[in-house]
């Protein structure tokens, strides 16, 4: 595994320097929050997180399943892992959300219907007001 960076003022990618890098995983979904870059691994339910300003590799409290094949996304401040193939090789259909500031993993819903090797974009309501939505967000009491 290895992280490069685009400049599009030079029109080129080069490799960073970012230290060791946590053990390879196959196919490990990647985003950006709150400076950090979150590598959600594919193969298990562990996160790694990488602090560029420090050149620090940590991690966060792992997912309540995996989610091989999943899908990840970032929005209002969260972490959001769907779908997937869950810890018994089931298509899933979950939903979890990680809250960096309470640093914990929970449910936040499903989906329509079980997936797999999909994709996930944060896009606002407001931009979208006749689409309709078929999530089932969970509700807490």
């Amino acid at each position: 595994m290895a992280i490069q960076c685009y400049d599009a003022d030079t029109n080129r990618w080069s490799l960073v320097n970012c230290g060791q890098l946590p053990p390879w995983s196959f196919a490990p979904k990647s985003v950006t929050l709150n400076g950090f870059i979150y590598f959600v691994r594919d193969d298990s339910a562990e996160i790694d997180i990488y602090d560029p300003q420090k050149n620090e590799w940590d991690k966060i409290s792992p997912m309540n399943q995996v989610h091989v094949g999943g899908s990840v996304a970032v929005l209002g401040g969260r972490l959001y892992v769907s779908g997937g193939y869950d810890n018994t090789f089931e298509l899933s259909d979950v939903v979890e959300v990680y809250d960096p500031g309470a640093r914990s993993w929970s449910l936040a819903g499903r989906l329509p219907q079980p997936t797999f090797w999909h994709g996930s974009v944060s896009i606002f309501r407001q931009f979208m007001p006749l689409v309709p939505s078929t999530f089932e967000p969970v509700r807490h009491p």
